[in-house]
């Protein structure tokens, strides 16, 4: 996928933008949520995000938004009642709005890089079809966010 770049060269006519590595990362979130097998692709892509975010974004921030996911993950079990699961799943949902807020009150790019990965990670929780799926998806998800905040803070994030 090529993008237009919005300032022409110098010398005139389009020029085509290679690739950024969110577009990488957001091409690959469906393989690390739907998918259990994809261990390595959740470990490269979180090593990427981890260490190019941490100039930008600091680890309270991070945390900021883990806390609730942690908060969450403590609610839903596999054998949480379904009642109490679509609460939980509800919650999930709903991480997208506090990252945007989070990433506008920040308003730096790593942070918004991070919104657009993650909240490309929750609509891929919201694509299981049945409560255990949703559950699994939210397990990889916890995962991936984990692995991202333990690189971001081996790479020195402030």
């Amino acid at each position: 996928m090529s993008m237009r770049n919005p300032y022409p060269p110098k010398g005139g006519g389009p020029q085509v933008q290679a690739p950024s590595w969110t577009d990488e990362v957001l091409r690959d979130v469906p393989a690390i949520i739907g998918n259990e097998n994809q261990t390595e692709l959740l470990i490269k892509h979180a090593k990427k995000i981890g260490t190019t975010i941490k100039d930008d974004v600091s680890t309270s921030q991070v945390r900021n938004i883990f806390g609730p996911v942690r908060q969450i993950q403590l609610r839903w079990r596999m054998d949480t009642p379904d009642s109490e699961a679509e609460k939980a799943f509800r919650q999930v949902m709903l991480l997208r709005p506090k990252l945007a807020y989070q990433a506008k009150r920040t308003n730096k790019p790593g942070f918004y890089d991070l919104e657009k990965i993650l909240g490309t990670s929750i609509e891929e929780v919201g694509k299981g079809k049945t409560a255990k799926e949703r559950y699994e998806r939210f397990r990889r998800f916890v995962e991936f966010f984990e692995a991202i905040l333990a690189y971001h803070t081996a790479a020195g994030g402030k």
